[in-house]
């Protein structure tokens, strides 16, 4: 399995554990580069493998995974791609386009998945608190 997947389904099982313990999940993935971060192209093999682990594993826990800003020319290829994936998983998969290149903001299509005052400062939304960094 991919180190990325890897590390999203432990950040997942994490969150999944709690405290206190939680049923259903959004999954918000950053594919904006960032200083000293190695950060990798994104892919369909990256997607296609998270998707079927989660439809094979978490059926039910994932309400929705949201992964930007992706490459217009890869999300096209998305759109072909996905009918290998389970209808009801690939429903509730979002990919965003937007510019990926460092210190560039999110993509404010983002936030038609999740409200501005749930999102940290930090990632331009109104929240206080500071996400916990779990990979």
């Amino acid at each position: 399995v991919d180190h990325h997947v890897q590390a999203t389904l432990y950040a997942l099982e994490r969150v999944l554990s709690g405290p206190p313990p939680t049923s259903r999940v959004s999954v918000f993935i950053d594919l904006r580069a960032h200083k000293g971060a190695r950060n990798a192209a994104p892919d369909l093999f990256f997607i296609k493998n998270l998707a079927s682990i989660l439809q094979d594993n978490y059926p039910e826990r994932l309400h929705q995974l949201v992964i930007y800003p992706f490459p217009w020319i890869a999300k096209a290829i998305w759109h072909a791609a996905k009918v290998f994936i389970d209808t009801r998983t690939r429903e509730k998969i979002e990919l965003v386009t937007g510019d990926a290149s460092e210190g560039k903001p999110v993509p404010e299509e983002v936030f038609q998945f999740i409200d501005k005052k749930a999102w940290p400062k930090e990632y331009e939304g109104e929240r206080e608190e500071s996400i916990q960094y779990l990979v």
